[in-house]
């Protein structure tokens, strides 16, 4: 570590207590006198059910920090004046909420009590970016399976792509905790729908709080208990589905409730879910049933041993095991290994309420996530037992067992994973709202690292490219990869928020993030401009190696919002966003061994992968309850990774065989206009069925390009480096998106949720009519047809005293439209081999009944 580096980083840590991301949100306002339109201090205002309550100064102001989202009834209280209860006031997490509020003077031994409904804004001013809230309750009455779900509905996302971005540059946390394992960037947890409170997505730039994300963070806030012990099950099936069913079981039940006293409160909730998935009918016989076996466990224990000290247990648990289903594999399905996912986070996060204005937040947590394929592990790179059969007339490729049909031993994908990771993280923040104008936010980060990966990859490259000379496995990128390694990686913040100038908000900050993969590589260097020169095995492995460079990155961020009129608002977002590559960018095949096939290697000083982004948005109100808003962004992308194919002499074959190894090579950029409606629920100014009709209806015209859809497609078969000159459009460029979610509800009786999505087609690279041309068709070129999926849920809700219960119906693609998801060169869904993961799901009825107390 450079002595420069080392010393910022034990000053930063030294001021600044550790950070977490925001889960909480401020409540503040004036209080004025009814009749003399003065400021009125020593107002007592309490959050009525709560410990949180402050006290209006000598203008009339009032601001309470670190408020959990939620719906609150917030309680205004005078010694000669009315008491005024406002109800429904909702706090979102990361938001600031205002209300100004007028007292009216009355005779002291009056006690006379007003109590009001307050409304959501639906223009929420200090919000400088783009950012999409959904409830818990909105989740549940959604025609979605989880929280992951629910996000490919926002405006902006295309699959688990946001804003045109890959799929990896999205931050997921959970409580403000990532979930994200770090070895190849998916979410290492789940959770039961019934323990969320609120999600919120932002897309158009974050605060300096946030980090290692280029495209989107996801924050979800999981519920604590109260006092009141309430309970809750549910169960739904797809078997009345007939043909269609996949044989779906799930269960869902959660508890919550005191402890002991009135303040230590606790929240238990789990799902679990059995499926023969939807290859039922291909694995029917071959593979065991059920296909599927999932569960999530979610606990939270909160005490208060003071009323300004808060305690938070947390634990996470999530476990998956399946089958993928593999077209090529078709006359040997029994063969597929077994996939199986492990996880478990626990956290313990301690508040610190020093007053109404300022506090903090610390927490210590551990996540541990083991990734297994259960396949052939021996490292012999030799697949004598396997054989490729063609079928006519296309000569389509099947793998099938070649051995002894006596053989008592079953044949399995020579495919191996065993990737356990343990992740523990100390973080926290610091928050002050220094006066009515300027709130003040730093906090800092550290991440300690346990990584340990035994794999034996065996990916199928093209089952025709088999070259004279060269055995089977040459089709494929066959290698081994072990390693044990313990980086650690940290970051510091510092943020502003300013509320002035006529109600302007201004967010600015500055982020700084470093990794320090503790490793050494072989002293080796490949030239990239000489990819094609072979290399020599004696060459390349010897005994002196290179310790991986020490990174850092410096992030600045800058947002603001403003009115126009008082029914318009601007804002402006402008930042640079860093993400450190993957783990097994930096660690795969870390000893250079070239005994497999097309071997891949890791690089340990691969740098981190930037965005520089703007968002312009405006927002206008229609009516008191209907919002209309257009944003417009740009993002320029570079440092993305690649391969690059080199060549290695092979003396066993007296010619060259190719390895790649990963680089900082690509590059991309996304632009596109967003516009959205919304219209909430249950304003008065609407009456009849109006009052009970709320809805989301999103439009996304987007371009996405980039050099390199995927890894090592800018290189020809003979490592020709061909980086175009230009950008092409990548895999995941949807240009146009249509999202209309509709639900119309009336309490305590029944309600539906309908779910349209139209979405434009995906492009794909054209085959080249002629072969002996030297101009090849340019990188997806060409598109597929568009998809449109028609989801509802339905719901009857009945009371038997205590008990409240709902029976459901949910049609998932109720028309059961044929909706292609890829195609070959040649526009073929499935290709040739007529492969059904070419499709998507056709039409699910999932049937259920919940209950609750």
């Amino acid at each position: 570590m450079k002595p420069s580096i080392f010393g910022i980083i034990c000053l930063l840590f030294s001021f600044v207590k550790l950070s977490i991301a925001g889960i909480t949100g401020t409540l503040s306002g004036h209080i004025i006198d009814n009749d003399t339109q003065t400021p009125l201090e020593g107002v007592n205002v309490v959050l009525v059910g709560t410990d949180l309550g402050t006290i209006s100064d000598e203008t009339g102001y009032f601001v309470l920090n670190n408020i959990p989202g939620g719906t609150y009834a917030v309680r205004f209280m005078r010694i000669g004046y009315t008491t005024k209860t406002i109800k429904g006031v909702v706090i979102l997490m990361d938001q600031h909420k205002k209300i100004d509020v007028h007292l009216q003077a009355t005779a002291l031994d009056v006690g006379a009590e007003v109590t009001v409904h307050a409304q959501r804004q639906l223009l929420q001013q200090d919000v400088t970016a783009t950012m999409h809230i959904t409830t818990g309750e909105e989740i549940n009455f959604m025609p979605v399976k989880d929280f992951q779900d629910a996000i490919k509905r926002e405006p902006g996302v295309v699959g688990r792509h946001v804003r045109g971005g890959r799929e990896t540059e999205v931050l997921y946390l959970v409580d403000g905790i990532p979930i994200q394992e770090a070895i190849y960037g998916e979410t290492g947890a789940n959770l039961p729908n019934s323990s969320i409170i609120e999600m919120s997505l932002q897309t158009g730039g974050f605060n300096a709080e946030y980090g290692n994300a280029m495209s989107g963070v996801v924050n979800v806030v999981t519920k604590e208990g109260t006092a009141k012990t309430q309970g809750l099950f549910k169960y739904y099936t797809d078997y009345i589905g007939g043909d269609q069913s996949d044989h779906l079981n799930q269960f869902e039940l959660n508890l919550g409730g005191g402890l002991w006293g009135e303040k230590n409160n606790y929240f238990l909730s789990a799902d679990f879910a059995t499926s023969d998935t939807r290859w039922r009918t291909q694995f029917d016989g071959k593979i065991d049933a059920p296909n599927l076996i999932r569960y999530n466990i979610n606990g939270k224990a909160v005490t208060y041993f003071h009323p300004r000290h808060k305690l938070v247990w947390q634990g996470i648990i999530s476990h998956q095991t399946w089958t993928d289903y593999e077209h090529p594999w078709k006359r040997h399905l029994e063969g597929l290994p077994e996939h199986e996912n492990n996880s478990y986070r626990y956290s313990l996060t301690y508040t610190h309420t020093l007053s109404s204005k300022t506090f903090y937040k610390t927490s210590l947590s551990r996540f541990y996530v083991l990734n297994q394929i259960l396949g052939k592990n021996n490292g012999v790179y030799e697949m004598e037992d396997y054989i490729l059969v063609s079928e006519p007339p296309h000569s389509i490729r099947y793998f099938v067992d070649k051995r002894d049909p006596t053989d008592p031993d079953p044949l399995v994908k020579p495919q191996w994973r065993d990737s356990e990771q343990i992740i523990t993280i100390g973080k926290a923040d610091f928050t002050s709202q220094l006066n009515p104008f300027n709130q003040l936010k730093l906090g800092a980060e550290f991440t300690h690292y346990d990584l340990y990966v035994n794999n034996v990859e065996y990916v199928l490259i093209d089952p025709d490219a088999i070259l004279p000379g060269y055995p089977p496995e040459a089709a494929y990128s066959v290698y081994v990869t072990k390693y044990d390694y313990q980086p650690v990686a940290g970051a510091a913040y510092l943020q502003f928020k300013t509320e002035a100038l006529q109600e302007v908000t201004l967010n600015y900050g500055v982020r700084f993030d470093f990794l320090d993969p503790k490793t050494h590589r072989p002293a080796v260097e490949f030239d990239f401009e000489q990819g094609r020169n072979p290399f020599r095995p004696q060459e390349i492995i010897n005994d002196k190696t290179v310790r991986a460079e020490f990174q850092y990155q410096i992030s600045p961020r800058f947002g603001v919002s403003m009115p126009i009129t008082e029914i318009d608002m601007i804002n402006f977002n402008y930042g640079h966003f860093f993400q450190f590559p993957l783990f097994s960018y930096l660690y795969t095949n870390p000893t250079y061994d070239f005994k497999g096939y097309n071997s891949l290697l890791g690089n340990p000083d691969l740098a981190a992968e930037k965005t520089v982004a703007y968002e312009v948005g405006w927002e206008h109100l229609l009516t008191e309850d209907i919002k209309f808003s257009a944003n417009y962004f740009n993002k320029d992308i570079e440092n993305l990774i690649d391969k690059v194919t080199f060549y290695l002499y092979d003396a066993e074959l007296n010619a060259t065989k190719p390895f790649e190894q990963y680089r900082n090579l690509s590059f991309g950029s996304s632009y596109g206009l967003e516009f959205y409606l919304e219209k909430r629920r249950g304003v008065e100014a609407w009456s009849g069925w109006l009052a009970h009709l709320s809805g989301k209806i999103s439009y996304t015209w987007m371009h996405a390009k980039g050099s390199s859809s995927q890894f090592g497609t800018q290189y020809d078969p003979e490592g020709v480096i061909t980086v175009p000159p230009h950008e092409y459009y990548l895999s995941w460029d949807q240009r146009h998106t249509l999202v209309a979610n509709v639900d119309y509800r009336l309490p305590e009786n029944w309600g539906i949720n309908v779910l349209l999505r139209v979405n434009s087609g995906q492009p794909y690279t054209p085959a080249d009519p002629d072969p002996f041309d030297t101009e090849t068709p340019d990188p997806n070129s060409k598109r597929m047809e568009s998809t449109t999926y028609f989801d509802f849920k339905l719901n009857k809700d009945m009371t038997f005293g205590w008990l409240f219960a709902s029976c459901f119906l949910e049609v998932l693609n109720a028309f059961d439209a044929d909706n292609v998801i890829w195609v070959d060169h040649n526009g073929q869904p499935g290709g040739v081999y007529a492969d059904p993961t070419a499709w998507d799901v056709g039409r699910r009825i999932n049937l259920g009944i919940l209950g609750k107390f």
